[in-house]
């Protein structure tokens, strides 16, 4: 089951050439860089029960401080396939004349692109992070899954905290997107872990979506 943003600790970052679904927006040429501070409400509502079981308590800022992390997405530039990528790609996969043909047309045509992009988390005992390619044919889908001859990829590396003792890290979804309007290439992932001595328990889902015209939209969250 796919995990959805929680609370107000759900938060949408959009770039600025960010487009509407229904209009027909160019990709940048520029590559893009957002940073959001993300705060888990059910992190801060556990530390906060916990200390007041043990007649301690801190600020609203200090709790906000100890459940904290910072989500930090860049995205390439925009990169049309060109002709020659396209043959060398048909060649590599054994692909027949009429095959060929097609797939160095469309991208002769500049109909399409790809954007390479990584979405990492970091916390004070956490980094985890999910990178991909997705290609995009020009109004008619985005992908990260094989299509038409060309293949994306989505990478989730789980599991980078957990030489310390007292942080575990469990992938619940690492979504690969077939064709689709809008390609939501999804990080979502549990943290068990110890914060000043109490265990909390909370979720990180981490999306970079991707439409047929190749512009992004970040949403990141903990819960």
């Amino acid at each position: 089951m796919r995990l959805r943003p929680v609370g107000i600790a759900a938060i949408t970052l959009a770039t600025a050439i960010t487009a509407s679904l229904f209009v027909a927006a160019p990709a940048s040429a520029e590559s893009t860089t957002t940073t959001q501070t993300l705060v888990s409400a059910s992190c801060v509502a556990q530390l906060k029960n916990q200390l007041a079981s043990s007649n301690k308590s801190l600020s609203v800022d200090q709790l906000n401080s100890a459940c904290s992390g910072e989500a930090t997405t860049t995205v390439s530039a925009n990169h049309r396939v060109s002709a020659d990528e396209a043959r060398k790609i048909a060649r590599e996969r054994g692909m027949n004349p009429e095959e060929t043909t097609q797939l160095v047309g469309r991208a002769a045509n500049g109909w399409v692109g790809y954007k390479d992009w990584r979405s990492e988390y970091k916390a004070t005992f956490l980094k985890e992070y999910h990178e991909g390619r997705t290609y995009y044919e020009y109004g008619k889908a985005a992908w990260v899954t094989p299509n038409e001859g060309y293949t994306g990829r989505h990478i989730c590396r789980s599991g980078g905290s957990t030489h310390w003792s007292f942080v575990q890290v469990k992938t619940t979804e690492c979504f690969q997107p077939g064709p689709s309007f809008e390609a939501d290439n999804s990080y979502q992932f549990e943290v068990h872990e110890k914060i000043l001595g109490f265990s909390v328990d909370y979720v990180v889902g981490m999306h970079t979506y991707f439409d047929a015209y190749g512009n992004e939209r970040v949403v990141n969250y903990d819960s």
